[in-house]
């Protein structure tokens, strides 16, 4: 199950909230057993690195599942390096939230290539695209998709907004809160109806 991933403001938050049930799972089966932390900084990031790795197995015995799981494996070692330095220079009351949440939110992204990609050329070709090499038709399908992504997001936002608010005031005016439910609910039926596929494709547990 998941709480928000989306909404978090770090890699480490972005696990908590993420399959919940799987990363229980990990750290309990295989993290824990591995000795956890506690036999130093080094045999940590190995056990981390290699929690990662068997959580990208879960999903299919596929290279791309493994990369998804170590490229999340690295950059959560990364976070654990650059917290002190954080702490040190008491950077988080200096960067914004939504500047976090932006970078957050492309590491997010970046990951899913790794995890939807099953052809390393075509990955590493994707990664290399640079907007200055760009067609006029390539200009006008990105700002299309960005677009129609921009109409699918905005309900996602209602209701972020929506559970904050009521996760720090505990309350709602009940007419605010009828608008904002029929409202986001209205826009995601519409996002879904203009977004939906003509092209059917399997789910992705479809295995399971």
């Amino acid at each position: 199950y998941f709480n928000h991933p989306y909404i978090c403001l770090s890699r480490r938050s972005f696990w908590r909230r993420g399959n919940i049930s799987l990363s229980e799972w990990c750290r309990n089966y295989v993290y824990i057993p591995l000795s956890g932390s506690k036999l130093g900084t080094s045999r940590k990031s190995i056990n981390i690195t290699v929690v990662f790795a068997v959580s990208g197995l879960w999903h299919g015995a596929s290279w791309n599942f493994v990369l998804w799981g170590v490229y999340w494996g690295l950059l959560l070692l990364i976070y654990q390096v650059t917290t002190q330095l954080i702490s040190a220079w008491d950077l988080r009351t200096h960067v914004p939230n939504l500047l976090r949440w932006v970078l957050m939110f492309l590491f997010i992204n970046i990951g899913w290539l790794f995890f939807r990609e099953q052809s390393i050329t075509r990955l590493l070709k994707f990664i290399s695209l640079s907007p200055l090499d760009s067609t006029l038709f390539e200009w006008q399908m990105a700002i299309f998709l960005i677009s129609k992504t921009l109409l699918l997001s905005l309900p996602i936002v209602i209701h972020t907004i929506w559970h904050l608010n009521e996760k720090t005031t505990g309350q709602w005016n009940t007419d605010t809160l009828s608008a904002f439910r029929t409202v986001s609910a209205t826009l995601l039926i519409f996002g879904i109806l203009i977004l939906q596929s003509t092209h059917p494709s399997d789910f992705i547990y479809f295995q399971f």
